[in-house]
């Protein structure tokens, strides 16, 4: 599988066009998240079925060629790189929170905080995936690192043994991000509808006042015919 691009692309989805009032800079970062997470999902569950096919032919017996080897290898880091992306839009989402309630601080949804949500998703995938590397003598550092997992991988592919044991952590830790990704995929999307509930009923209770406001202070008719005020 060829190396994921996943640097972030400013394509607005089509729903972004009808998000409403607020900051066009977070809307638009919160669109680039939401597309970037629902690619990666995609990508991470044909990574897990590419990385179960390497790991049933170690099972049956059979050594992976260099060419076959290298293919799994750089499956392997893309599965890191998403790991990692999914860590970083986590702390973007946030901080996009942080910022929303700094402007609106009216802004309370029933679960709490989000970037109290997003914050416990990235502990909990963090917690998740150190237990899958735990007794393969990586740890998370490494597998953020792409020099230091690709030496790794370099000195597993020796041996059939050694290539199974990078082919497991690297399907476990796929699966893992399969939920992961879903996961905070959907709670990207509740806190998007969530904001733009809020702003629409904020939008709606100032034009509800402003109206009143006109309605108010506007001249009555017997003012503007002479007779009264």
């Amino acid at each position: 599988m060829k190396r994921l691009l996943l640097a972030t692309v400013l394509v607005i989805p089509a729903y972004a066009q009808f998000l409403g009032v607020g900051n066009a800079t977070e809307w638009t970062q919160i669109a680039n998240n939401l597309q970037l997470v629902g690619m990666s999902a995609k990508q991470i569950q044909q990574l897990n079925t590419a990385i179960q096919t390497y790991q049933e032919a170690l099972r049956a017996g059979r050594v992976l060629s260099n060419m076959q080897w290298r293919s799994a290898q750089q499956d392997l880091l893309n599965v890191a790189q998403i790991t990692a992306l999914g860590q970083g839009l986590s702390y973007s989402m946030a901080d996009i929170d942080r910022q929303f309630r700094q402007s609106y601080p009216g802004f309370t949804p029933s679960a709490g905080p989000f970037f109290q949500q997003y914050q416990k998703w990235s502990q909990t995938a963090l917690d998740t995936i150190q237990g899958s590397l735990r007794g393969s003598g990586l740890s998370y550092q490494t597998l953020k690192n792409e020099q230091q997992y690709t030496a790794y991988l370099q000195a597993q592919s020796s041996t059939s043994a050694g290539q199974m044991q990078a082919i497991q952590v690297g399907h476990q830790i796929s699966i893992q991000n399969v939920n992961a990704m879903n996961h905070l995929r959907q709670l990207m999307l509740t806190d998007m509808q969530s904001k733009q509930a809020f702003q629409a009923y904020q939008l709606q209770k100032d034009m509800s006042q402003q109206q009143f406001e006109q309605k108010f202070f506007a001249p009555s008719k017997a003012g503007r015919d002479g007779i009264g005020w």
